[in-house]
């Protein structure tokens, strides 16, 4: 009978080529070949549509179809799970039921197994009739999809696992240990599913591959039907590469859930975008991802991880490398918790990290060449080991840094509290809190370290050569010796606490500053002073620069010595030692003694 044309969104390409069967002419273009003994057959709808009459199903709903060839052309193929006199198809308009069905026996799942060695050919659309049921096509010589998708069909699964069945014929697990499936020219479209799960060796995907919930499953591995993945040895050559999107390639999807799991085999991702749900990776080896988007979270995690280019996530974004995470030009925004971490090294090499909420960074070494790690609350830097800091960290709020060493030549920002605690720590760069405390074992600073509130400084030995100050009080307490190069400078106390005190530049505390020494040097041209109050209290204190105070200048120790170029002065000068050698200038407007 003639039916009027089907209309579709896509010209649906494919043909299955069909079973050789006993007194059943070959279609053009054969490919599929049915195994006598399982009770599948061929038909073709008015069109021309080739149609496969799918096996009886058994106990558990299962109709499972064996064939030595399965290839889908351009046309396309009908699996026929329809008992209905006449049943309407997209592909291929009315067709008659299926002699092997009953009503009410229709198949839940459809296997389509390929026994022969050839490898599968889809360039169409494979459309269920009748009753929707999931389908497996499983080639162990791979498959290749150039324009497939699927009708009717809420689970579709590509892979090149073998079925392994339960007793009562249900679907077991799929043992993969050999194969690999090609995305190609025209891609897949598998929108029209609720689900589409790819299960092979290797993939490579150099088209545009869409799907709603999306699961990519790579390696030798034998998965079980309720998705449980444990590794097995595979067959033949390794590959080298276990999933890897090429130039033109992409996944889209609602969600993204990629699973490698052969141990060195790497995954060269690109173009990932979940626009409605989550992105989920994970590999065995080494992950290169370049550009993914997630409406809600992304979570990534490898041996060794390489980012580049834009990666975006609504929800919260998480990169774990095993050995180490590289970040090249990338840039990684999440509306809410950034965290990358490594039991290697972390390295960004330029690009910019922005988190909606906090951003959090652990490793054993972290190296920033350059880009920018902004967090609208908290930043929080962690390593074990050596941290270089050479661009940006802004927090919104909170940054710390905790490191077994630190070098920054960059500039650190919390809009709140700053937080830096290291061993040896040499900074170039600057370091601004609205309250800042630095802890370190040997501190060297030719930048700047300002807070808007109150500073402290612990360290066993420091030299400051640049700027360190705040607004409020300010507070350094070294167990070795003190060098100040540069000025330090408190708007309030400024409070000094060292074995050796040196100063060539300037100390000041605007309402009071103290240091205490065992010994305090001053060098000539160097500035100590204070609007209020300042007190010397050192055993052996020699003055060779200005030592000034709008208040009272205390001097107490055992000795003191000042001299020709020193200059000694304030409202009132008190000198209390035991042995005092004076030179220079001592002047008081008030008292002198």
């Amino acid at each position: 009978m003639n039916q009027p044309p089907v209309h579709f969104t896509y010209r649906l390409l494919s043909y299955l080529v069909s079973a050789i069967i006993a007194g059943q002419p070959l279609l053009p273009a054969v490919g599929a070949v049915i195994t006598p003994q399982n009770g599948a057959g061929m038909d073709k709808a008015a069109n021309g549509v080739p149609v496969v009459n799918i096996a009886t199903p058994d106990g558990a709903g299962i109709s499972h179809n064996r064939f030595t060839d399965y290839n889908v052309g351009k046309e396309g193929l009908i699996l026929n799970n329809a008992t209905g006199k006449l049943n309407p198809t997209q592909l291929g308009g009315l067709i008659q039921n299926n002699p092997n069905l009953k009503a009410g026996g229709e198949a839940k799942g459809i296997i389509n197994e390929v026994t022969g060695g050839n490898r599968s050919l889809l360039q169409g659309y494979t459309e269920v009739a009748g009753k929707a049921a999931n389908v497996i096509v499983a080639n162990p010589y791979g498959i290749t999809c150039d324009g497939c998708g699927f009708i009717n069909t809420p689970h579709a699964t590509l892979t090149t696992g073998r079925p392994v069945m339960n007793a009562d014929g249900s679907l077991q697990a799929l043992e993969v240990t050999e194969g690999s499936i090609t995305i190609n020219g025209a891609g897949l479209d598998g929108t029209r599913s609720d689900a589409v799960s790819i299960i092979a060796r290797a993939t490579e995907v150099n088209a545009a591959l869409h799907a709603k919930d999306l699961t990519v499953t790579a390696g030798a591995n034998r998965v079980t039907a309720d998705g449980r993945v444990r590794a097995l040895k595979g067959e033949g050559d390794v590959p080298k590469v276990a999933v890897d999107t090429g130039a033109l390639g992409g996944m889209y999807a609602r969600r993204i859930h990629l699973t490698s799991t052969e141990s060195g085999v790497g995954v060269n991702l690109g173009n990932l975008y979940a626009r409605e749900g989550d992105i989920i990776l994970s590999s065995s080896g080494k992950l290169v991802l370049k550009n993914s988007l997630a409406g809600g979270n992304t979570t990534v995690t490898g041996a060794d991880i390489s980012l580049s280019g834009d990666n975006k996530a609504g929800g919260n974004l998480s990169v774990t490398g095993t050995t180490g995470l590289t970040l090249n030009q990338s840039r990684l925004v999440t509306d809410k918790n950034l965290v990358l971490s490594s039991s290697g090294q972390i390295v960004q090499n330029g690009g910019e990290l922005t988190a909606g909420q906090n951003a959090m960074l652990s490793a054993q070494h972290l190296n920033q060449t350059s880009g920018a790690v902004n967090a609208a609350e908290n930043v929080t830097l962690t390593t074990t080991g050596d941290t270089t800091l050479k661009g940006r960290s802004v927090a919104g709020k909170i940054l710390t840094v905790s490191s077994g060493s630190l070098n920054n030549g960059g500039t650190l920002v919390a809009g709140r509290d700053a937080t830096v605690k290291t061993g040896t720590f040499s900074n170039t760069g600057a370091v601004q809190g609205n309250g800042l405390k630095v802890t370190a074992t040997d501190l060297t600073s030719t930048g700047s370290i300002k807070s808007g509130s109150t500073l402290d400084i612990s360290a066993r030995n420091a030299t400051l050569s640049g700027d360190a100050g705040a607004k409020d009080s300010a507070r350094v307490t070294v167990s070795g010796t003190l060098e100040n190069r540069g000025r330090l400078v408190s708007d309030d106390v400024l409070t000094l606490s060292a074995t050796q005190i040196n100063n060539s530049g300037t100390l000041s505390g605007a309402k009071e500053l103290v240091a205490s020494a065992d010994a305090l040097t001053t060098a000539e041209k160097s500035v100590t002073n204070s609007d209020g109050n300042l007190m010397l209290n050192s055993a052996s204190s020699t003055l060779a620069g200005e030592t000034s105070a709008g208040g009272t200048v205390s001097v107490k120790g055992n000795s003191l010595k000042t001299t020709t170029t020193a200059q000694t002065q304030g409202n009132s000068v008190s000198v209390d030692v035991q042995n005092a050698q004076l030179d220079g200038t001592q002047a008081a407007r008030d008292i002198l003694t």
